[in-house]
């Protein structure tokens, strides 16, 4: 990874680290010049060095001649972070878990920050990192890859608040093209990284994935304040997709008791509510701004649930063909035997007149 991707991820610790090494080296480091290499304002380095000198009680100067900080005292050190074994651990399985996101920056990140990490430890800390990777793992879904220069150019525009330009190419309608938006958040969503962001032109909150943005992103000097809450915009999330049209709709569904008690083990919705009956079946209800997922979700169960609300997904469940149907059928070689048996049935009646002929 290039030094511009770990820049974006570097804290203001991991700054002062840095700037600590380079005044013990002799460097005389700056205030501009610092700011310039970190991509961060000049007042922020200056921030930086004031809670160095008023809050940490560094001994640190300024030569007017050589243009940079010293330490009038050699003997003065940063103060050392506190990281217990169990701590150690922790860090490591949080990479493990990185690894699910092995096609987008953060993973590869996590390796430079683990190795700032060991000057900071007050004592050194034993863990073998092979009892990691033989008792913990972690496997997600398959994500597509994100382009590094992509990922850096939206971090930085979100965390400027800085209008943005970007090459996007849209699967559901097939257009590629540039778009100019104001990137509000950055979320995985089922493995998967998206840009939200205000469209300019449809002058509308959108979600991009990221893995779609083809090119470089071109930052404008445009700055923009708007408001945004990720925990009420995703707050009635199904999956992925998040509804633009202000709807929500009340889903039903009633599932089968085949399945009605694994339903129940796991979190569907923040919103759930889960119904169980006599017979063993339940019905699990959620409100939902889109449809569109939970469409493929409902498919996947085939003739173990049926959709009670909205008439929208029950025309949808019904509508399917039978083939498609049957493919997304959660007992798929069940179904597929039996819809062959009566195809056989049916071919058998049809050409039985002719058996006969030769």
């Amino acid at each position: 990874m290039n030094n511009q991707g770990a820049r974006v991820y570097r804290s203001k610790y991991l700054r002062l680290i840095e700037l600590d090494r380079r005044i013990r080296a002799g460097n005389y480091p700056n205030a501009i010049s610092f700011a310039k290499e970190w991509e961060v304002s000049r007042r922020t380095i200056v921030r930086d060095i004031e809670f160095m000198r008023d809050c940490l009680r560094a001994p640190i100067m300024y030569d007017s001649r050589k243009h940079g900080y010293y330490f009038t005292d050699s003997k003065w050190t940063l103060p050392k972070v506190e990281l217990t074994e169990l701590d150690v651990m922790h860090v490591l399985l949080a990479e493990q878990m990185a690894r699910q996101y092995s096609g987008t920056p953060v993973a590869e990140i996590l390796d430079s920050v683990f190795e700032k990490l060991k000057p900071l430890l007050s004592e050194p800390v034993s863990i073998d990192p092979a009892f990691i990777e033989n008792h913990f793992s972690f496997y997600g879904m398959p994500s597509r890859p994100v382009s590094e220069m992509v990922w850096v150019a939206l971090c930085r525009a979100v965390r400027e608040q800085r209008t943005v330009s970007i090459n996007y190419n849209s699967v559901s309608s097939g257009i590629r093209g540039e778009r100019q938006v104001d990137p509000l958040h950055l979320a995985c969503l089922s493995n998967e990284w998206y840009l939200i962001a205000f469209d300019l032109k449809h002058q509308g909150i959108q979600q991009y994935a990221v893995s779609r943005i083809y090119g470089i992103p071109s930052l404008t000097e445009n700055h923009f304040e708007r408001e945004f809450s990720p925990e009420k915009y995703f707050e009635n999330r199904f999956g992925r997709f998040v509804g633009q049209d202000g709807k929500i709709y009340e889903v039903r569904i009633r599932f089968d008791k085949e399945v009605a008690r694994w339903l129940e083990e796991r979190i569907w919705h923040p919103m759930q509510t889960f119904q169980p009956h006599r017979d063993g079946s339940a019905t699990l209800s959620f409100p939902s701004p889109s449809l569109y997922e939970i469409k493929r979700w409902v498919l996947q169960w085939g003739r173990h649930a049926r959709v009670l609300a909205p008439k929208e997904l029950i025309r949808g469940q019904h509508g399917v063909r039978p083939p498609f149907a049957i493919w997304m059928s959660s007992d798929f070689e069940s179904t597929f035997l039996e819809f062959g048996l009566k195809s056989f049935v049916l071919l058998k009646r049809c050409f039985a007149p002719y058996a006969g002929i030769r």
